[in-house]
């Protein structure tokens, strides 16, 4: 029983209704993640950014029309980008503002429960009516997930902390081979 215990604790801390996902996201970056690999993360998804720019204004395909070219381009070019983690993520300020209404009993594991659904319930509640903020980090709510992503529909791109490591990405390699 026991050695199940903790798969149970980190499966409710990560479930949506309990919206802990900047907490946890918080000590997974801070405590795996370091600047400088998150800034060669950013810097490597730049210049392939670029490099995408370079080659759909460059590269001559049959039958694509100077203006779907242009519009690709000018997709590439706001395609919003998630890399690694919100810089948010390392500020105590930020995260005690969200949660300050938080009231977590002690080792009381259901009042805690019932407490952080009824945040959740709240917090997401607030957001009604709100406009959609195309740089808001909600989205990719767990950086501790090794899972990149494309999404067409709204034009990110996402790249978790947790894919920022080996076998995946190393700061000893080239950029060719992260």
């Amino acid at each position: 029983y026991n050695h199940w215990r903790w798969q149970t604790c980190i499966n409710t801390l990560m479930s949506a209704d309990l919206n802990l996902n900047m907490a946890v996201s918080a000590m997974y970056a801070r405590k795996y993640i370091d600047r400088g690999t998150k800034r060669n993360a950013v810097d490597i998804t730049a210049a392939v950014r670029r490099e995408m720019e370079k080659l759909l204004s460059t590269w001559s395909w049959p039958g694509i029309t100077t203006r779907t070219r242009n519009a690709a381009v000018k997709k590439v070019k706001a395609m919003a980008e998630f890399v690694a983690y919100p810089d948010e993520y390392l500020d105590n300020r930020v995260l005690t503002s969200k949660y300050k209404k938080v009231d977590i009993i002690g080792k009381r594991f259901l009042n805690s429960i019932l407490e952080l659904r009824k945040f959740s319930f709240s917090y997401n509640n607030g957001k009604l009516g709100m406009a959609v903020n195309r740089s808001d980090w909600e989205r990719f709510k767990y950086v501790m997930t090794a899972n990149a992503m494309n999404n067409r529909d709204t034009n990110t791109i996402f790249i978790p902390a947790a894919i920022l490591h080996p076998p995946f990405y190393s700061s000893e390699l080239p950029w060719y081979m992260n």
